[in-house]
This record gives structure tokens, C-alpha cells and sequence, in this order.
């Protein structure tokens, strides 16, 4: 068991759950965003941070540049 959590953020649904599917195949727990604000919110919400972020960088609402200015 690898025990390593993930922070998705990824705007393309098809993207986003192919992902998914395949991180947590490979024994990851994968939190997943829509966007950077929702990605914001969820590190917030979690007492643990995860291990890695995939972040895409071309999003609506809150972008990856947006998301990485936030946590400097």
C-alpha cells in the first residue's frame, strides 16, 4: 500500500476522471478540484497535506497561477 495522497486540479472532466481512476489504481488517495479556488478550499479543509499536486495551469474561476500565488 503506498498511503500517499494527491491533490488533483483539473477543469476537464474526462481528464479529471481518467486520473482518478488511474492514481487510485495505483494505490493513491486522490482528493480532486474542478478549479484552483476549489482546490484552495479542499487543502484548507484537510488536516493532512498531500504528498503531491497535479495542477493544470489553463482553468476557469481560479487558475494554476492564481492557485500557486495563494500558497506562497
Amino acid at each position: 500500500m503506498i498511503n500517499k495522497k494527491i491533490l488533483l486540479v483539473e477543469d476537464d472532466q474526462d481528464i479529471r476522471e481518467t486520473l482518478v481512476e488511474l492514481l487510485e489504481g495505483e494505490g493513491y488517495e486522490v482528493l480532486f478540484a474542478e478549479n484552483g479556488q476549489i482546490g484552495l478550499d479542499k487543502l484548507a479543509a484537510t488536516k493532512d497535506l498531500p504528498h503531491l499536486i497535479l495542477l493544470d495551469l489553463m482553468m476557469p474561476v481560479k487558475d494554476g497561477f492564481q492557485f500557486c500565488a495563494e500558497k506562497e
